[in-house]
C-alpha cells in the first residue's frame, strides 16, 4: 500500500497496479440470494460496494432496513449508496454504511413489496478501523 496526494486530476492506467482486498458481508433476514462485491482500495482509502439480492421481508416507505453487514471492520465517512429496484423506477432510494457497526442499509421513498430485486452500488471514503 502507498500514500497518494494530488493535486489536480489522475490519469493515465492503474490496470495491475491497485491491489483490492475482498470484503465479505453477512446478510441480513430482511435479504434473500445476495449478489455480493465488496472491494478496499488501501491505497486510496476507498471501499467499492455492489449488491444484488431479493427483497424477503417487505421494506417500508422512508424507514432505513438493514441488508448486510460488513463484520470486523467500519468505514469513517461514506458517501451515499446508489439503489433501485427492479421493475420500479418511481422509488428512489437512500443508502449508506453506520459507521459504528457496519451495517449497510437502504431507505426507500416507498414501499417495495416482497420478491423484488434490488441493485445497489456505490464508492465509499473508507479509512477503515478495526473493531475491537
Amino acid at each position: 500500500a502507498w500514500d497518494l496526494s494530488v493535486d489536480g486530476k489522475i490519469s493515465g492506467n492503474f490496470n495491475g497496479m491497485v491491489h483490492y482486498d475482498s470484503l465479505e458481508c453477512d446478510l441480513m433476514q430482511s435479504v434473500g440470494n445476495m449478489v455480493s462485491d465488496i472491494r478496499y482500495y488501501p491505497c486510496f482509502d476507498l471501499t467499492y460496494i455492489k449488491l444484488r439480492f431479493t427483497v424477503a421481508d417487505a421494506f417500508p416507505a422512508n424507514t432505513k432496513t438493514y441488508v448486510a453487514k460488513i463484520p470486523g471492520k467500519t468505514p469513517s465517512n461514506f458517501t451515499p449508496l446508489e439503489c433501485f429496484a427492479n421493475g420500479d423506477d418511481n422509488i428512489l432510494c437512500k443508502g449508506g454504511i453506520f459507521s459504528a457497526t457496519g451495517e449497510i442499509f437502504i431507505e426507500p421513498s416507498k414501499e417495495i413489496p416482497v420478491g423484488r430485486y434490488i441493485y445497489f452500488n456505490g464508492f465509499y471514503i473508507s479509512d477503515y478501523q478495526i473493531i475491537e
